[in-house]
């Protein structure tokens, strides 16, 4: 469970605080304190490369001075579905261990070979690396 806190760091205050995305839109991703109802616009880029994997619904932390995101992180272990599998550069007789695929957030990430299209898989959003089959 996570516990709001509150850090004073060189005369400031930095709140880390749990929300819920409801969704993004654009560079953008609204999200809510679901005890006080409170609403934030928040930059995706807050999240750094993670935030092309935040999803409506998922449970967010943030960090904030004053009001406003200094930084964000989500789950170490994001749903994704596979939308497209790219062919291999190798040979027919070649069967590769890894090929590269495109999951429903844009986000292209290597999964083993035996995986298809329309695959729920779980991702480590921080290294964009395959951890296994959802269902």
């Amino acid at each position: 469970m996570f516990i709001n806190a509150i850090y004073f760091a060189a005369g400031v205050f930095v709140e880390d605080k749990s929300f819920t995305c409801l969704y993004t839109e654009n560079d953008t991703a609204f999200v809510i304190e679901s005890e006080t109802f409170e609403q934030l616009e928040v930059p995706l880029d807050v999240f750094g490369k993670a935030g092309a994997y935040l999803q409506e619904g998922m449970k967010v932390w943030l960090q904030l001075y004053d009001g406003r995101a200094l930084s964000g992180s989500i789950p170490k272990r994001v749903a994704c579905t596979i939308k497209e599998i790219h062919a291999s550069t190798k040979g027919p007789t070649v069967t590769p261990r890894y090929r590269r695929a495109l999951l429903d957030n844009g986000v292209t990430v290597m999964v083993p070979s035996y995986l298809e299209i329309g695959e729920e898989i779980f991702i480590n959003p921080q290294d964009d690396s395959y951890i296994g089959r959802a269902k």
